[in-house]
C-alpha cells in the first residue's frame, strides 16, 4: 500500500484529474502547500517558497552535528 506520495504539477491537474481518479478507488487524505507554508514527508520538512520548494532535514541541527 502507499503511505506517502509527493505530487508536483498544476492545481488544475491535481484536483481535476489526479485526486479525482484516486478518490474513485481509494480513501484519500491530502495536504497542500501555499506560499511560506510547510509540511513534512518522510522525515523531511518541505517549505513552499515563491520560486520553488525548500527541503530540509526534519530533525534539529543539534541531532545532526
Amino acid at each position: 500500500h502507499v503511505d506517502d506520495l509527493l505530487y508536483f504539477g498544476t492545481c488544475e491537474h491535481f484536483h481535476g484529474t489526479f485526486l479525482k481518479k484516486c478518490k474513485e478507488k481509494f480513501s484519500v487524505s491530502h495536504a497542500e502547500l501555499g506560499e511560506r507554508s510547510s509540511s513534512t514527508l518522510l522525515k523531511k520538512k518541505l517549505v513552499q517558497l515563491s520560486n520553488g520548494i525548500l527541503i530540509t532535514p526534519g530533525i534539529d541541527v543539534e541531532k545532526i552535528v
